[in-house]
C-alpha cells in the first residue's frame, strides 16, 4: 500500500529465500509457520521507508489413500479406495479415471470417503489415481497412486446337445484382449461332474436340463462367468419281444418301449430276413424257418436315436407225405398207408388221419379196410413237437371196387350122353363180365350160357365174375352118363311053348351082372351073376306058383357106374 514514484522494492518474506522486488509478490513458503515480512522501499533520491508484517503459514493437510488388494485389478472389478488421510479434514475430493491419455471424465469422480469404483476399460489402463483434501484452514493437498487394470476376459462356450447316453462336447468360446486365459472351472449342473480343461466332454447320466457354469481366469487373475443350459434330450428306452411261430403264421411282435408319444418321429423295423416295416407296432409273416433277430429303432424329434433287439425262432412245418400200398382194391379192401412225413428241423410228434370212410387213426402208418365201393380221400394231419401243423389231402386216394358174388345154377346137374346139354343160370351180383370154364376145355363169356358135351364124365363148372379188377369164382360139376340102356320085362310066361320061357334084363356097356328073385317075404328063389343065365320060374328045380315076385338087378357100366334095378315081375302059365 506505499505510495510515491520511482520507488525500489524490496521484500524480504522472513524464511531466507532471496528479496522479491515485485510491487505485489507472491510466495510460496516451504513449511509451516508465521514468518516476520519487511518491506522496505528506496526513492530515486536514495531515501528509504520500511515497513513490517507477519504471515502465518498454516501446515498442508497429509492426504493418504489405501487400495484395497493391491495395485493390480480387472476390468469390472469393483475395488475398495480407503481415505486414510490425517488432520482437520473438511472436505475431500477423488479422482479415478486420470492418465495421460484421458482427462477425467463424468463418473470418474468421488466425494466419498471411502468410495469404490470399477474400471471397465483396460485399454486405457494405468490409470492415476488422485485423492485431494482440504482441512479447516483450506489448505489443499493431494495424493495419488497408479493402478493397472487388466483385461478381463469374457467367459463364453458351446455345447453339443445330444442324447441321452452319448458325451457331451464342451467348447471353450472366451475372449480376452491382452492377457491368456490360463485356467478353467466348469461345474456341468448335475452336481457331480466338473472338469478343469479347456474343451472337456462329459456324459450326462441322465436326460434334462443342466445350468452348466464356466469360471475361465487369465494369466493376471482376471476371471469371468458364464452359464448356459445344456440339454440332454431323452433316448428311448426300446423294449421289444416276440412269439416264436410256426413258418408262414404271422410273427406278432410287441413294442414295449419308452416312450410311446408324439416325442417319437420314426419306428423302423428290421426283421432279420431283409424286410422293413415302419410303425409303432408290427406283424410279420416269415417265409423260411430258423432264428432272427429282429430289432426296432425309434427315432426322437430331438434326433436321438436308440435300437433294441429280440430273437424270434420259426419253426419249420411239418411235410406230410404218404403211400398207399394197394391204392385201389376190391371190397373189403384192405390199404396200407405208409407214412412218409418229414420236417427240416425238430421232429414231428402227431398223426391224425381222416381215411374218407369215417374212420380215423393217429398211428404213424395205419391200415384200414373199407368194406364199401367208391373213391376215398384221404387226409393226414402231422403236427411237430413245436406244434406246427400241416395238413395233406388226396382227393381219390383210394379206390375200392366192389367185389362181385358169383353164384350159378345147373338145370341138370346128371346128363345123358344122349342128351348131355347143360343149361346153366347166372345167379351173381354186381357182376360186369362172365367167364365159364365148362370142364372140357371149352369157355364161355355169356351171361347164361349152354353147352352140349361130347362125351361122358364128370365136369367142373367154374364161373368167374369180373368188375372191374375185382372177380369172384364160383364152381359146380355136372355129370355126362355114357349110353347105358338096360330092359326089364315086367312078365313073362315060362309055360314050355318057347315064346318068353325066361325073365332077364338086357342092355348095353354092362360090365357086371347080378339079379336077384324073392318072394314077397324076401325069400331068395334065383340069383344069376351071367347075363346069359336066365330065371326060368323054379326054384330048385320046381316050377313056383304063378303070382309076383320080387326083382333086384345090380349092374355095373362100363364107366365103373353100378344101376340098382328093383321091381315086380308077374310070371304066367
Amino acid at each position: 500500500n506505499s505510495s510515491g514514484t520511482g520507488i525500489v522494492y524490496s521484500w524480504d518474506f522472513g524464511d531466507g529465500t532471496a528479496p522479491d522486488s515485485n510491487p505485489d509478490p507472491t510466495h510460496t513458503y516451504a513449511a509451516a509457520g508465521t514468518y516476520t515480512i519487511d518491506l522496505t522501499l528506496i526513492d530515486p533520491n536514495g531515501c528509504t521507508a520500511s515497513a513490517t508484517g507477519t504471515a502465518e503459514v498454516f501446515p498442508l493437510p497429509n492426504p493418504a489413500m489405501n487400495i484395497s488388494d493391491g495395485q493390480e485389478f480387472c476390468e469390472n472389478e469393483v475395488i475398495q479406495f480407503l481415505n486414510q488421510s490425517t488432520g482437520n479434514i473438511v472436505d475431500l475430493f477423488w479422482d479415478f479415471g486420470d492418465n495421460e491419455f484421458l482427462p477425467a471424465f463424468p463418473n470418474t469422480v468421488s466425494n466419498e470417503n471411502n468410495p469404490t469404483f470399477a474400471y471397465t476399460q483396460s485399454v486405457f489402463s494405468p490409470f492415476t489415481v488422485t485423492l485431494g483434501v482440504t482441512d479447516a484452514a483450506g489448505c489443499y493437498e493431494q495424493t495419488e497412486a497408479v493402478i493397472i487394470i487388466n483385461d478381463k476376459p469374457v467367459a463364453e462356450f458351446t455345447a453339443t446337445t445330444e442324447c441321452e447316453g452319448n458325451t457331451t462336447q464342451f467348447t471353450d468360446a472366451s475372449t480376452v484382449n491382452g492377457s491368456v486365459i490360463d485356467q478353467w472351472e466348469w461345474d456341468f449342473g448335475d452336481g457331480i461332474g466338473t472338469s478343469s480343461l479347456a474343451d472337456p466332454s462329459y456324459p450326462y447320466a441322465q436326460t434334462g436340463i443342466y445350468q452348466t457354469e464356466l469360471m475361465v481366469e487369465t494369466d493376471k487373475g482376471c476371471r469371468d462367468t458364464v452359464m448356459h443350459d445344456v440339454i440332454v434330450n431323452p433316448t428311448p428306452v426300446i423294449g421289444i419281444s416276440g412269439i416264436d411261430t410256426c413258418l408262414n403264421d404271422v410273427t406278432t411282435f410287441e413294442n414295449n418301449s419308452i416312450p410311446q408319444d408324439n416325442t417319437i418321429t420314426s419306428w423302423d423295423w428290421n426283421f432279420g430276413d431283409g424286410n422293413t416295416l415302419n410303425g409303432i407296432s408290427a406283424a410279420h409273416t416269415y417265409i423260411d424257418h430258423g432264428v432272427f433277430t429282429v430289432s426296432l429303432t425309434a427315432t426322437t424329434d430331438s434326433g436321438c436315436v436308440a435300437t433294441g433287439t429280440t430273437a424270434v425262432e420259426v419253426f419249420p412245418n411239418p411235410e406230410p407225405a404218404f403211400n398207399l400200398i394197394d391204392a385201389e382194391g376190391c371190397t373189403p379192401h384192405s390199404v396200407l398207408f405208409v407214412n412218409q412225413s418229414t420236417i427240416a428241423t425238430g421232429f414231428n410228434a402227431t398223426y391224425e388221419w381222416d381215411l374218407g370212410d369215417g374212420s380215423t387213426s393217429t398211428l404213424p402208418s395205419p391200415q384200414n379196410i373199407y368194406p364199401d365201393s367208391g373213391y376215398y380221400d384221404i387226409t393226414l394231419s402231422v403236427t411237430s413237437t413245436k406244434g406246427c401243423n400241416s395238413v395233406l389231402s388226396v382227393a381219390n386216394a383210394v379206390r375200392s371196387n366192389i367185389t362181385p358174388q358169383a353164384d350159378f345154377s345147373i338145370q341138370d346137374e346128371v346128363l345123358s350122353l344122349l342128351d348131355a346139354e347143360v343149361v346153366l343160370t347166372d345167379a351173381s351180383l354186381h357182376g360186369l363180365e362172365w367167364f365159364w370154364s365148362l370142364g372140357d376145355g371149352s369157355s364161355s363169356t355169356v351171361t347164361n350160357p349152354t353147352h352140349v358135351y361130347a362125351e361122358p364124365g364128370t365136369y367142373e363148372l367154374v364161373l368167374t365174375v369180373t368188375n372191374g379188377n375185382c372177380q369172384d369164382s364160383k364152381s359146380g360139376k355136372v355129370k355126362v352118363e355114357p349110353i347105358s340102356t338096360f330092359y326089364i320085362p315086367s312078365a313073362f310066361t315060362p309055360d314050355g311053348d318057347g315064346v318068353n320061357e325066361t325073365f332077364f334084363g338086357t342092355g348095353e356097356s354092362i360090365d357086371s351082372y347080378n339079379l336077384k328073385i324073392t318072394d314077397r317075404w324076401g325069400k331068395l328063389l334065383f340069383e344069376s351073376n351071367d347075363p346069359d343065365f336066365h330065371w326060368d320060374g323054379t326054384h330048385l328045380g320046381k316050377q313056383v306058383q304063378m303070382g309076383v315076385y320080387i326083382y333086384q338087378f345090380r349092374i355095373l357100366d362100363t364107366f365103373g357106374r353100378e344101376n340098382v334095378y328093383n321091381g315086380h315081375v308077374t310070371l304066367l302059365r
